[in-house]
């Protein structure tokens, strides 16, 4: 348990550092694509106030961190249990698909998708990164799937 703590606890900056950078590059025109086999949570939320408000979080997440605000740029982190990182970002094409998608969801490293989108005319950017796999139950394997979401002012 102390082991998995202590990882999520460097996972955390390193994370919500990286969304931040991939949130002020990048070309914009990625490939990839969306899969239809995936199968969000049913339940699905919403940040209760402020910049996030309006974007859907999937019912299994839980934050990691508070939300920051740094130069204009909002960024929080969460947990998200059984949702691998190409589900995720396929839960966010299909939840934010009335908003223009201004970066394909793509493999941006192993076990990291990333996708980005003008929500209001601010560029969120939505980061799904593979975590330790949970084995306290050895015949089921838990995935777990770090959420980073920054919201940046359009530039």
């Amino acid at each position: 348990m102390d082991r998995r703590r202590n990882a999520r606890r460097h996972l955390l900056p390193a994370t919500a550092v990286a969304a931040l950078m991939f949130g002020a590059c990048g070309d914009g025109d990625g490939g990839g694509g969306s899969s239809p086999e995936a199968q969000p949570a049913p339940g699905v939320t919403t940040f209760a106030e402020g910049d996030f408000e309006g974007i859907p979080l999937p019912g299994r997440s839980t934050p990691v961190s508070e939300r920051v605000e740094e130069d204009g740029v909002v960024a929080q982190s969460f947990e998200v249990r059984n949702f691998a990182p190409e589900e995720l970002l396929d839960f966010y094409v299909e939840a934010l698909a009335e908003h223009e998608l201004l970066e394909e969801p793509e493999e941006i490293g192993v076990g990291t998708r990333r996708g980005r989108w003008d929500v209001d005319g601010r560029e969120l950017t939505v980061v799904g990164q593979l975590a330790e796999t949970l084995d306290d139950n050895p015949g089921a394997p838990e995935v777990l799937t770090q959420l980073s979401l920054s919201l940046r002012p359009d530039s």
